[in-house]
């Protein structure tokens, strides 16, 4: 559970009023396609000159998310906020490119 991750009343029904812990059971959502997979899988697929889709760069254990906050949770309330992530690395930072 994020401690930022606060009951919202912009929320769609039937969560209006709801955190996303309270409606979700976690405050954060994970990557699908990494289930059952090891990172260097991933990064080699992701690398993969056959399977790149509109993605530029090289992928590494430091620029693939495993879990993300639901929202902006984070930073100053008068902005958007910041979503944190956690990297397969181990780092949770904001989003980085």
């Amino acid at each position: 559970k994020c401690p930022n991750d606060q009951p919202d009343s912009g929320r769609d029904a039937p969560n209006t009023g709801l955190s996303y812990f309270q409606s979700e059971k976690a405050s954060y959502e994970y990557r699908t396609f990494l289930g059952g997979t090891s990172i260097i899988e991933v990064v080699n697929a992701m690398n993969d000159p056959g399977r790149r889709r509109r993605r530029s760069g090289t992928a590494s254990p430091q620029n693939i998310y495993v879990f993300r906050d639901y929202q902006n949770f984070h930073g100053d309330p008068e902005k958007s906020g910041a979503r944190r992530y956690l990297y397969a690395d181990g780092h949770v930072s904001d989003f980085e490119e």
